[in-house]
This record gives structure tokens, sequence and C-alpha cells, in this order.
């Protein structure tokens, strides 16, 4: 194309100068005429009295070197656009290619998921198969269990309603000789007692841990509370937050519950089977004791409690309400004991003893949760010792579960 433009800008050049000679006809000789002159093309140097600015040859000269300076312009203005237009088609292409990467890598990736989508599918219907059979599995090992466990209760109420074996001998206690059981309870043996006949016979002791003998002769151990209103009470349950690191566990096993479990000068629990033992040779009564500061105290007290034996899977019963906390107890009349591994409840599918963390008298789940656990944090939690009338869910720091014979021996009525 430069080329070309050469040639045509020549012949231009050419016609100007042509055009600009007075003279079509060559002359190679000078001849001066008045003020001009008139040269030949072929005259290097103007001769006589003419300058060297009049002559053509310099005016073409001039005329080619404007033409390469605009040719060299054009070639340059040429290149710069050539390398603008290479610089952007190179950006489009990397740009493109960019775009191309990221669509494969996207590609890439819905490939990978979907394959995690179908590997995921195939091991949710492999884990809803385990699944189905470990349920099934632990079905059949808790409807064992419960056989098994209702054939032990079943031999351990026998032996506890036949009382002690006359082949075991008479066991003895530091009680001494029982004294007279209240009207209108069931004679139990010999060296029964609890802490109300305890002090009926030593009215001197003082309260603290006492080791004691039931109805069937077996040994047990509680606290005795010869000081609160209305006693002497038997201690059958405690919980203090306070102790720290000394707190006792409370989400236990159907067998821990009923044997008991704990320190009797701490938090404890007296067992079932105790609590039948006592409460099914009198009329007892209840006494709950609530306490979030010295200053923030409640109770409540039933005029009749009593729990039925291992068959009756420790059913509870309770009497009228009267108190200052609230009938907490109300919707666990009647309900039988529940343990994370043996479930008595009422509610429709799941373990309220498992899911609240303790061993109660559970419904659909409770209004009293006294078993349940202690969080590090004070504030509200479906799982604490609770008292829900009261308090709510807010976790109570100390708590006391107490009976004693109905009516106290020489005891004055509760206030």
């Amino acid at each position: 194309m430069a080329r070309y433009r050469h040639v045509s800008l020549f012949f231009c050049g050419i016609l100007a100068l042509s055009s600009a000679q007075t003279d079509p006809i060559p002359n190679y000789e000078v001849t001066e005429h008045g003020g001009s002159c008139r040269y030949s093309l072929l005259v290097e140097k103007p001769a006589g009295g003419c300058q060297q600015t009049d002559s053509p040859r310099k005016h073409l000269t001039d005329l080619q070197n404007r033409m390469e300076n605009l040719d060299r312009a054009i070639d340059m203005a040429e290149e710069r656009r050539s390398e603008t237009f290479m610089e952007n088609k190179n950006k489009l292409l990397k740009e493109e290619a960019a775009r191309l990467a990221v669509e494969n890598e996207i590609t890439e990736i819905q490939f990978h998921t979907q394959n995690l989508e179908d590997s995921n599918e195939s091991l949710r219907e492999q884990l809803q198969g385990q699944t189905a059979k470990m349920r099934q599995l632990q079905d059949q090992i808790k409807d064992l269990n419960t056989a098994i466990s209702q054939l032990i209760d079943k031999k351990t109420e026998t032996e506890s309603d036949k009382g002690p074996s006359e082949t075991a001998g008479s066991p003895t206690t530091t009680a001494g000789t029982p004294g007279p059981v209240p009207t209108g309870t069931e004679q139990p043996t010999a060296e029964f007692r609890d802490c109300t006949l305890l002090k009926k016979d030593t009215p001197g002791e003082e309260s603290g841990v006492k080791t004691m003998v039931l109805p069937d002769g077996q040994d047990y151990t509680a606290f005795c509370d010869f000081s609160s209103p209305g006693g002497p009470w038997t201690v059958i349950q405690r919980r203090r937050q306070a102790d720290g690191d000394k707190q006792v566990d409370f989400f236990k096993t159907w067998d821990e519950y009923r044997r008991g479990f704990g320190n009797p000068d701490g938090e404890y629990w007296i067992g079932n089977h105790a609590l039948h033992q006592l409460t099914k040779h009198g009329d007892y009564e209840l006494r709950v004791e609530l306490r979030m500061t010295e200053d923030e105290q409640a109770h409540a007290h039933y005029d009749m409690f009593r729990v039925l034996g291992a068959n009756s899977k420790y059913q509870l019963k309770l009497g009228q309400y009267s108190g200052t906390a609230g009938d907490a107890m109300f919707v666990h009349r009647n309900q039988p004991f529940s343990t994370r591994d043996r479930e008595h409840d009422t509610l429709a599918s799941g373990n309220c003893a498992r899911a609240y963390r303790g061993g109660w008298w559970y419904a659909k789940c409770f209004d009293a949760n006294l078993n349940g656990e202690y969080a590090k944090e004070a504030e509200a939690n479906l799982s604490a010792v609770s008292w829900v009338p009261w308090r709510g869910y807010k976790p109570i720091p100390h708590v006391e579960m107490k009976i004693r014979h109905k009516p106290a021996v020489d005891s004055p009525s509760e206030p």
C-alpha cells in the first residue's frame, strides 16, 4: 500500500512541477529575461542572477521530503493502530480463555457435584437400611432387658414382701429396740427403722447420716433431719449445686435408681427399693424444700406419699398439696418411674428421662425435674433441676425431698 502511495505522490509532484513551468519546452540553457529565470530540469545549480530557492529541483526535493515524512507518519500511525489492535485482540483472547477456563471449572464442579449427590443418595439409602436394622436390634435388646429386669424385680419384690430370711440372722443397728409403730400402719419387722422411729427411741439423737434397716431386713443409709419444721424427716433426695466437683451425676440407669446412689451427707438418691419398702409400711407425707438463696425459698407439702413396688414400676402415689412453691407434682401423680434405659412416660415418641437428663416420674414430660442436671450457666435450661410453677426452667441450686410418718410421732404438726 505504501508503494502505491509513493508512485501516486511522485506523479502528482511531476504534474505540479510541470504546471509551475512558464515554458513547457525544457531549456538546458539558463536565460535571464528581466527578473525571471528559465531552467532546465537537469541543471543542478542556478546561473547568473537566479536564486537557489527558485530552483524547480529544490521544489521537487522539498515535495519528495514531505511525501517521505507523510509516508513515515502514515506508517507509524498504521503500526500504532496495528499494535493497539493486536493488544486489544490479545486482551479479548485472554478474557475469552479465562471465561472458557471458568466455564470448564464450573462444568467439572457440576460433574463432581452430581457424582457426589449420586454417591450420597446411595450412602443415604444404605444408612437408612442400617439405621432401621439398628433400631430393630435396639428394640429387641430393650425388650430383652425389660423382661430380665421384670424377672429380677419380681423376684426381689417377692423376697422383700416375705421379710428377712430366718437363716440370714437378725440384723442389728445402733437404734436399739423399736418403738411403737404409728397407728394405722402395717407392722414391719422388729428391726425396721426410719428417722421417725429412731428419734422416738433415742430423743437425744442429732441430725446426721444414719444407717438403719428396711422392713425386708436390708441395711440402708439416709440423712435424718431432726431440726426442720414438722420432723423428724428422712431425707430421700438432696441436690446441692454448691458441692461443685463433688456433685453427683443423676443421669443414672434403672438399676442405679433402684439401689440408690450418692452420699447421704451431700447429694444422693435413697433408692426406689428403699422408698417402696419404707412407704408400704405406713402412711407417709412428703415435703419438698427449694432454695435459690437464703432469702428466696419455697416448699411443697403432700399429705400422702407412697411408691409402689418394682412390678408397678415404682409408681408414684400422692395426696393433697399445700405450700408456697406450686403443685408441680400434679402431672406426675400415678406415673411410673423412668430412666434413660427404661422408658415408662406417656410421651408419644422419645424418652423424657434421656431428653431431660434424669430419672423421675415423667409424664409428657414434667413440671418438676428435681433429678435433672446442673449446667455451668445459671440460665434457664430444659434439662435443669427445676420446679416449673415456682421458677420456670431456671436451675434451683438447693433441693431436698424428705418424708415422715403421718402424723409424725410426738412432733407438732407443721405450720
